[in-house]
């Protein structure tokens, strides 16, 4: 049986540590090409000729549109995308300051969705492939001190 990776690119963000890192040496184990997205790679162990960094800051959504237009051009092999990009801050609500609202809601749940859209259109091109959203239980019940944490994720639910 052949593996439905192998041969394939992919982008995964969150790319650098942690889950991103765990699912893009497992994409790599299995013959796939990984175009890893990730605000700093100074940590970042995964050393394969098929592993692509690409230093980019989800959280500056601003910029996004342009520079993902940018990189859809140069990647026109993408068939698949895993979003594990993230990042969890825990507090209750009044301790927040409004712009750390506005900051966790736009790499938790905006950036993912300005992802999305912008290599949809090449991976219907190039014949179909995997959306992978990655979530977090606090999406289902929120607590005292991960409101606006589980809120993001929720919406991430909402999204997927």
């Amino acid at each position: 049986m052949t593996d439905q990776f192998n041969g394939r690119t992919l982008i995964v963000t969150g790319a650098s540590r942690g889950i991103g890192a765990a699912v893009s040496q497992i994409l790599l184990g299995k013959g796939a090409t990984i175009i890893g997205i990730a605000r700093n790679f100074e940590r970042c162990t995964i050393d394969d000729k098929r592993f692509q960094s690409v230093p980019l800051d989800l959280a500056q959504v601003c910029t996004l549109p342009d520079v993902l237009t940018q990189l859809t051009k140069s990647n026109s092999a993408v068939t698949g995308l895993i979003c594990c990009a993230g990042a969890g801050q825990f507090g209750s609500l009044e301790e927040f300051a409004y712009r750390d609202i506005g900051a966790l809601i736009d790499l938790n749940l905006t950036s993912q969705m300005y992802i999305v859209r912008a290599f949809l259109p090449v991976i219907k091109r190039n014949g179909g492939g995997d959306v992978i959203l990655v979530g977090s239980e606090a999406a289902l019940s929120g607590g005292r001190y991960g409101a606006v944490y589980s809120a993001t994720k929720f919406g991430l639910r909402g999204f997927a």
